[in-house]
């Protein structure tokens, strides 16, 4: 080895090695006053960005190095090249960020509705992958085409044509190239570089879409559509938010338009709907939620629902996909107790919400239908979810807040008893109530009620005289509902009873005689109260043969016996107390 690794081996241009060759860094500081190096260390440590460094010149390029304009040219949009076909798209954003936009192939096996077709095609649910049953041993190709564009403020707009529900769209990050000789400089340029790509807008203009995701690499700030009503396995952004300044007040906001149903919907960040015509509305399910912070649903439209499910939330149970977690998450994240659970120590979750809830005054979120598990919130939440009906697997309560509750937050319900009981022959009533509804429900009856007992709808009162010979049990079904601004419903099974008028027990109040031979055969009369329908008489523990005279009398013949005895009498309502009055001597 020489003693000098640079001497004669390379041009002035490539003198500046600080990886090969640590001394030249050293070399140009200390070519400096020491007042001056001192200077120069203690503003590189206090400076909290890269670039500092660069428009400070400290450390001064070398001779002959490349220099750059300190003016930095600001690029307003980004570059596309489509590649692959118009399957795919190089991006590079206006932060210098490189992109791959493009269309791949899913195995969509997860389970969807009954509804939505849980026998068609590639959604049948099975644990057995589709690819082993269905699909031919080599992939097909992704059938479809993406279009993408340039638009203001560096957003990029996606337009899909002729997907199918095996497409899913990606979008990954690129390594930014390097310069052929700078492999060892530092990149002052990708200071600034988010590796975040705005989406501007994204339409899958014909065909279907089995996914849409940029979980950890795209914000969507602008409209989502998905025609038809074909279900959407996952869709999945870094964040839902308005478009960066300066030109936001000049683009449409983010929204998501799914006509089906929307398997999961994974939001890394948060979820921002504050504007007009910004909002979530899936015209089908919605199987479930996860957002990784808050929800702000204020300042926003008020003729609209800000986010809107067409018919259930959690109505089929997701797995995780991704990066992001399933429905099972609160019991994935349970430290494991015992290898003996038979049962998940947690319920499943319709979403998952590890942040706040902001719901606006003039702002909603609606689920049309039912909500089927609870959905999780961390955070606290402010104003009032609109929920049709919750299903008895979310119950007792579908929303569970770690956070502060919103007090005034009430759920669809009856809230009345399921049974009660009235006599035949006597007036009788019970009024259905009800909770959660705005404005209020109105009620119906299903099932037949006894003879002389009505149901008015209007107050949801029952009431009247069963009349005789109506006794017995009468199953019903209760149903309230309203229409605004969401079909809400509660239905209650309700048992109203027809029962007989209760007697008093029988009381004995004399004997006639009170005394007769051992042997027995004396004629003995009863007196008393409340003797119709005897069904029993005895001296001690002998029964007697008797005859019913009236309430108030019976007569018998005494047994056999010895000593002195207490007769009782029984009827349907019990039988009679013993005393002084009742008792019967044998001589």
């Amino acid at each position: 080895m020489s003693d000098s690794r640079t001497k004669g081996r390379r041009s002035p241009s490539r003198a500046y090695r600080p990886a090969l060759d640590a001394k030249l860094e050293d070399r140009v500081l200390l070519s400096q006053t020491l007042h001056q190096y001192l200077e120069t260390n203690l503003a590189l440590l206090n400076a909290k960005k890269a670039s500092v460094a660069f428009h400070a010149n400290k450390p001064p390029f070398v001779q002959n190095a490349p220099r750059f304009n300190r003016q930095f040219r600001v690029i307003h949009a980004a570059a596309v090249q489509t590649i692959r076909g118009g399957q795919a798209a190089n991006v590079v954003a206006v932060d210098g960020s490189h992109f791959r936009i493009q269309l791949g192939y899913e195995s969509n096996t997860v389970a969807t509705s009954a509804g939505d077709g849980a026998a068609g095609t590639y959604t049948a649910s099975s644990p057995t992958s589709a690819l082993a049953t269905d699909q031919p041993t080599e992939l097909p190709q992704p059938i479809g085409t993406l279009r993408v564009y340039a638009m203001p403020n560096g957003e990029v707009g996606i337009i899909v044509d002729g997907s199918t529900p095996n497409t899913e769209l990606t979008i990954n990050p690129l390594p930014t190239p390097i310069r052929k000789g700078y492999a060892h400089s530092y990149a002052y340029g990708q200071s600034g570089v988010t590796h975040i790509l705005n989406i501007g807008q994204i339409t899958v203009n014909s065909g279907l879409i089995g996914a849409i995701e940029g979980f950890h690499t795209a914000n969507l700030v602008g409209p989502l559509v998905v025609n038809g009503t074909a279900t959407v396995d996952r869709i999945a952004f870094n964040a839902i938010t308005a478009p960066p300044a300066p030109n936001s007040s000049n683009l449409p906001g983010p929204s998501i338009t799914v006509g089906g149903t929307l398997n999961t919907l994974d939001v890394l960040q948060g979820i921002t709907l504050s504007g007009t015509n910004q909002y979530i509305h899936i015209g089908r399910d919605l199987n479930l939620l996860n957002v990784g912070q808050d929800i702000d649903l204020s300042n926003g439209s008020t003729q609209i629902p800000q986010i809107l499910v067409g018919r259930d939330l959690g109505a089929v149970l997701q797995p995780p996909k991704g990066t992001g977690t399933g429905s099972n998450v609160l019991s994935i994240n349970l430290p494991a107790t015992t290898t003996l659970v038979a049962t998940p120590p947690e319920a499943p979750v319709s979403g998952y919400i590890q942040g706040n809830v902001t719901i606006g005054g003039t702002n909603s979120f609606v689920v049309g239908g039912e909500i089927f598990y609870p959905l999780y919130i961390i955070g606290n939440v402010t104003g009032i979810f609109t929920i049709g009906s919750v299903k008895s697997t979310a119950e007792p309560d579908p929303l569970l807040i770690q956070g502060t509750p919103n007090t005034s937050q009430t759920f669809p319900a009856i809230t009345s008893p399921s049974s009660t009981t009235f006599t035949v022959g006597s007036p009788g009533t019970f009024t259905v109530t009800t909770t959660g509804f705005t404005p209020s429900a109105t009620l119906t009856k299903s099932g037949t009620l006894p003879s002389g007992v009505t149901f008015n709808a209007a107050t949801g009162v029952l009431s009247g005289t069963p009349a005789a010979g109506t006794a017995g049990t009468y199953p019903l079904t209760f149903t309230a509902v309203n229409s605004v601004p969401a079909t809400q419903s509660a239905t209650q099974s309700f048992t109203l009873t027809a029962a007989v008028a209760a007697t008093a027990r029988p009381t004995v109040t004399g004997l006639v005689p009170t005394s007769g031979p051992a042997a027995g055969g004396t004629p003995v009369t009863i007196t008393g109260t409340n003797l119709s329908g005897a069904t029993g008489v005895l001296f001690s523990t002998t029964a007697a043969s008797f005859t019913v005279v009236n309430d108030n009398a019976i007569t018998a013949t005494s047994p056999a016996g010895t000593g002195t005895v207490d007769v009782t009498v029984t009827t349907p309502s019990g039988t009679s107390a013993t005393s002084a009055a009742d008792q019967f001597k044998y001589t």
